[in-house]
């Protein structure tokens, strides 16, 4: 079976289990980060897998955020996560309106963060 290709755009593309990965090489806001993603045809990340979390081995901001209704985490499409979710740090999310968005750490675990903070990020498209 071979691999599809994955675009080469400025190199940062990496494939696994079918999807394409784009990490950015520079730090960004959340909607930043997203609104490049979009122009690109694709989401910001969205971990949905322990193989894709060790695959990934780096901090990133998450595709989801509660900025609509605080502490309710929706994804891009508008999927509601559960509240509770095994994802999140323990004691996170904790950072009530101040902290919007989602980052996930080297370690797998989430938690939230100020929008306006620069992380590094992950977009996530099919080949």
């Amino acid at each position: 079976q071979g691999q599809r290709p994955c675009p080469t755009l400025n190199g940062g593309w990496t494939y696994f289990e079918g999807s394409c990965y784009f990490r950015s090489a520079t730090p960004s806001t959340w909607e930043t980060a997203r609104g490049f993603c979009s122009a690109l045809g694709t989401r910001l990340l969205e971990v949905d897998s322990p193989e894709e979390r060790t695959f990934l081995r780096a901090s990133s901001w998450l595709g989801i955020t509660d900025k609509e209704v605080e502490g309710t985490w929706k994804r891009a499409d508008g999927t509601i996560l559960p509240k509770g979710h095994s994802s999140w740090h323990r004691d996170e999310p904790n950072g009530g309106q101040q902290e919007n968005c989602a980052v996930v750490r080297v370690d797998g675990t989430w938690f939230d963060y100020p929008c306006t903070s620069q992380l590094p990020w992950v977009c996530k498209g099919q080949p």
